[in-house]
């Protein structure tokens, strides 16, 4: 297997024309490297699969309203809001649980969204827009959806 350094990615990354989106699949420290790269790349949208879920590193509760529900769900420290929600709604879609593939799409009708997704453009987000298998609010807060 060869080694690919950030300079190798840089180069590769840096190839391409204007509108060409880039497309990563693989495990963290190689996505990790073409993000870096990526920041200086000239195409639209980079997009990005990995081959596990990135895991909760702040560790923060925080709670979820799903639309009329009236119900408010908490969303501890350790788990992530598809899993409860995934409990409570069942039928709610969801595919990749990573923040690429944006079946999870949801519109926040309240509340601040920590984005941890790198799908969503700054626009979508700015509208509302939150993908909910990776995305949290901060501790303590309630974000309302509109599902």
């Amino acid at each position: 297997m060869q080694d690919l350094t950030a300079a190798h990615f840089e180069a590769r990354v840096g190839t391409h024309d204007l509108d060409e989106h880039q497309y990563c699949c693989g495990p963290a420290p190689m996505i990790d490297g073409v993000r870096r790269a990526f920041g200086g790349s000239p195409a639209p949208a980079l997009h990005f699969e990995r081959f596990a879920p990135a895991s909760i590193t702040d560790r923060r509760p925080f709670e979820l309203r799903p639309g009329d529900m009236g119900r408010v769900l908490q969303v501890p420290y350790d788990r992530s809001a598809p899993d409860v929600l995934h409990e409570a709604l069942p039928d709610l879609p969801f595919s990749c649980r990573q923040g690429f593939c944006g079946t999870c799409r949801v519109g926040v009708a309240h509340g601040h969204v920590d984005h941890r997704d790198r799908r969503l453009t700054a626009t979508e987000r700015g509208e509302g827009a939150m993908l909910r298998c990776v995305s949290r609010a901060p501790e303590g807060e309630r974000l309302v959806l509109e599902v």
